[in-house]
């Protein structure tokens, strides 16, 4: 099965980790490029979602569902209390 454009597009994004890099800039750089990629999904859902939204109101809901992510460490949090025992 061959790929979608929008695939295509994602997957030069994220480029594999580079035998002869440090590992901790590789890992942050690979971090970074999976983060821009995980926001381009949500763009292409959003915009298969809203088909008759143009790209500025596609963009105005993606800030608006970046925005409502949780933050890592109140997410965390979160999970601790909630796996604690009484």
């Amino acid at each position: 099965m061959e790929q979608s454009e929008s695939r295509r597009q994602l997957h030069k994004l994220v480029q594999p980790l580079l035998p002869h890099e440090d590992s901790c800039a590789s890992r942050l750089r690979l971090s970074l490029q999976m983060m821009d990629a995980g926001i381009e999904m949500m763009r292409l859902t959003l915009a298969r979602r809203f088909p008759q939204d143009d790209p500025e109101q596609i963009g105005e809901r993606l800030r608006l569902w970046l925005e409502e992510q949780p933050r890592s460490a109140e997410f965390r949090d979160g999970m601790h209390r909630l796996s604690r025992r009484p």
